[in-house]
């Protein structure tokens, strides 16, 4: 929805583990740590055109700097009734993603992400430690980071083809040394 609704902006901030598709679909993007308050902290500071986030917080900087579920929903049914909504639906692609949940004691979780750092740094891939360590190529990305709120570690993933998720997948569990 993030990708939808920034259609076409020329600067866009997003977190750290959003689509790959918003940056085919908006000029700059700016990613940021997870949470809806990163997202508005930098939307403010950059002066950008859109903010938003997966899990639904979506920002317009043009009414105000907070996540707000009712403008999201009049900004939606706006665009379906000008038919743009399903136009840039057609035009944005679908990747396969996936979202992985692993139990992790809280102290155990400064160890392993150090040890995933170490790891992902001897790969060929781009690098972001922004929030977690977020591997990247031009055939997708995962994102390995400690969970806010819960005793998990999170894997997130996303490629262009369902194979090449399987073996991102598959990379990002070997770095957790799960198999």
């Amino acid at each position: 929805m993030v990708s939808i609704l920034a259609y076409g902006k020329n600067k866009v901030v997003t977190t750290v583990d959003a689509s790959m598709r918003v940056e085919e679909v908006c000029g700059e993007v700016i990613r940021t740590p997870v949470g809806d308050v990163s997202v508005a902290n930098t939307v403010e500071r950059e002066h950008a055109d859109f903010g938003g986030e997966p899990s639904g917080s979506f920002i317009f900087p043009e009414v105000h700097l907070f996540p707000d579920g009712v403008l999201t929903a009049a900004v939606t049914a706006k665009m379906v009734s000008e038919n743009r909504f399903y136009e840039i639906l057609d035009d944005v692609n679908e990747y396969p993603t996936l979202r992985v949940k692993i139990p992790c004691e809280e102290n155990k979780k400064p160890v392993i992400m150090a040890s995933v750092l170490k790891k992902a740094k001897r790969l060929d891939y781009e690098l972001n430690t922004i929030d977690g360590v977020r591997l990247s190529s031009e055939e997708g990305w995962f994102l390995i980071r400690p969970s806010g709120t819960e005793s998990f570690i999170r894997i997130t993933a996303e490629a262009t083809t369902k194979k090449k998720l399987n073996q991102i997948v598959k990379e990002g569990r070997e770095m957790l040394d799960i198999t």
